[in-house]
């Protein structure tokens, strides 16, 4: 049809920062070709199209997770009930693997878009990255131990079939691969590297494309040095590694904190502490406390943490009339689930990192080399996985809420209520506060009262399509 060559009337609108992507392709054809005949084809308008409902994508995995059940279930009277019958229970995962292979294929035009995505995931230096892509990344940064555990399925499926062709059993399949060298010391480290290499890639292509070093230039360095930590990790047993490990583990997780809330959340900004002014009280407000108690209290774990406050408000450069709060634009009402999150994302923000190290490795004379203690690994390998989950799936609430918000808004970022001006800037405040010097230079205009009356902060968004 005539749509069909014009890719705005076919994109959705909260789709239309991607189609950079194939204006860029329109006007380098040679470029576009050569990307195009290393893949199989399908168009760039089906591939920037393709947004699956909630409601399909909870079918789906209820269509996928039936089986599962099933082929757990029996998997478990096989091994309880193994002695009375004939069938092995290692069958069953070698028997549910095909489902998993054949689903993966068919039907080919819901999974050729799917691996269509992936295709345009782990090409990020070859052409320009949209949001879709950066979301995308950074999920499978989080389903490490997931895919890792597919990995070893697949390798366990081909081991299988070699084994039913030659007199061997079944049941000396698992210990070829425990035993593999190759596959635990290069495949399955290559794979758990392999997205952050692919996000780091990402970082890049979007410094190159928008020419600007923040804040590309800081997500670069958070993959990187999480890649360097991990792969200590991944090289050195619970008893061999130093102290000092542990340190830039600690620092570099921090850091990744501060990442989520000022680059990907933007959750935080400065604003008038007019707005947010704590009520007085007149006495101690746990009624169940004495007096001395209270004070106790206070000096010992209150007023370090107010200290605390006031040395980064005086170390950043923040004024005396303003303080950190919540950014004014929002979708969500209640200002306890962005908190809420917050504290999620801090609290588990480790398993990140912990999750790409896998539970043991093979050293050079074969011998299992556990990264943790059997302990340990037992009771934790699981929480960490379940963990890391949950913790991005809450991330990614916030980043596509922001997204739509810079989407739906065409005032975010350059009104009052966002303008660095009026001190509520998201992103050049925190920016400057990195360095003094600029955020000196900026106070010197401090604006007038009628400039933060005519920037308040309740204005109202636009209904989101």
């Amino acid at each position: 049809s005539d749509d069909a060559n014009n890719p705005e009337k076919l994109l959705d609108p909260l789709l239309d920062s991607l189609t950079d992507d194939k204006s860029e392709n329109d006007e380098n054809p040679a470029e576009s070709k050569s990307i195009a005949e290393s893949w199989e084809s399908d168009s760039d308008d089906d591939h920037f199209a393709y947004a699956p409902s909630g409601a399909a994508v909870f079918g789906a995995s209820l269509d996928l997770l039936l089986p599962v059940f099933f082929n757990f279930h029996l998997f478990t009277l096989a091994t309880n009930f193994g002695n009375s019958g004939n069938v092995s229970p290692r069958l069953f995962p070698f028997f549910f693997f095909n489902v998993i292979i054949f689903r993966s294929i068919f039907p080919r035009d819901k999974r050729r878009r799917f691996w269509g995505v992936m295709k345009y995931t782990i090409m990020a230096p070859f052409h320009k990255v949209g949001f879709r892509d950066e979301v995308v990344g950074d999920v499978l940064t989080s389903m490490i131990r997931p895919t890792q555990d597919l990995v070893f399925a697949f390798f366990y499926y081909i081991t299988c079939i070699r084994i039913v062709f030659t007199s061997k059993k079944m049941s000396e399949a698992i210990t070829i691969l425990e035993q593999s060298w190759t596959l635990h010391n290069l495949i399955l480290p290559i794979f758990a590297m392999c997205p952050l290499w692919w996000k780091f890639l990402q970082t890049l292509r979007l410094w190159y494309d928008t020419k600007r070093r923040y804040p590309h230039m800081l997500n670069a360095f958070k993959y990187l040095s999480a890649a360097l930590i991990i792969s200590y990790g991944m090289a050195h047993p619970e008893n061999r590694r130093s102290r000092w490990w542990i340190f830039a583990l600690i620092l570099a997780t921090i850091y990744q904190i501060l990442c989520d809330v000022i680059i990907d959340w933007e959750l935080f900004v400065i604003i008038p502490s007019a707005s947010h002014e704590i009520p007085k009280s007149e006495g101690c407000v746990i009624s169940s406390m004495s007096r001395s108690t209270c004070w106790s209290v206070y000096r010992i774990i209150v007023r370090p943490i107010l200290n605390l406050f006031w040395f980064l408000q005086q170390y950043c450069g923040i004024p005396s009339g303003y303080t950190i709060g919540l950014r004014a634009a929002r979708q969500f009402r209640n200002d306890k689930y962005y908190l809420g999150i917050f504290w999620f994302n801090v609290v588990f923000r480790f398993c990140w990192m912990l999750s790409f190290i896998p539970a043991y490795y093979l050293s050079p004379n074969g011998e299992i080399q556990r990264t943790f203690s059997s302990e340990l690994n037992s009771y934790i390998g699981i929480f960490i996985a379940i963990a890391e989950i949950g913790r991005r799936g809450l991330w990614a609430i916030l980043k596509v809420e922001l997204e739509s918000i810079k989407l739906t808004d065409p005032n975010y970022g350059t009104d009052g209520v966002n303008d660095a001006k009026g001190m509520t800037c998201h992103r050049n405040c925190w920016k400057s506060c990195c360095f003094r010097t600029k955020l000196e230079t900026r106070y010197e205009s401090v604006p007038t009262s009628s400039m933060l009356h005519a920037g308040n902060h309740n204005s109202s968004l636009p209904a989101t399509p």
